[in-house]
């Protein structure tokens, strides 16, 4: 049976279960992280700009259970005995990422 979306009428939320896998974690859309973007652009002279991006992303509690941890015993067969071949308790690093851009036009 292939996996469900599902909307709570309660909160609004989609949560995504899998019927094959009985107790797996169910994490709210909302711990998928958040993330800050920042840029601009300068307009130096006529159809020449010059813009600089900047964004921060923290991955939230979702990512944990959704990311295959080779460190776990048997993680290539995901069991609830494995968490799914995943490991809950770790932490997952932040992405930090830039772009320095120039564009000219005659």
């Amino acid at each position: 049976m292939p996996p469900q979306f599902v909307a709570t009428p309660n909160d609004g939320n989609i949560q995504f279960v899998i019927n094959e896998a009985a107790g797996s974690p169910n994490i709210p859309d909302r711990g998928l992280g958040w993330e800050l973007d920042v840029g601009f652009d300068w307009n130096l002279l006529e159809g020449f700009n010059v813009g600089l991006l900047a964004a921060y992303w923290d991955p939230g509690k979702w990512f944990r259970y959704a990311c295959i941890d080779r460190s776990v015993p048997n993680w290539n067969l995901p069991g609830h005995g494995n968490f799914w071949g995943t490991q809950p308790g770790r932490s997952i690093d932040s992405i930090l990422g830039g772009q320095v851009y120039a564009t000219f036009a005659f």
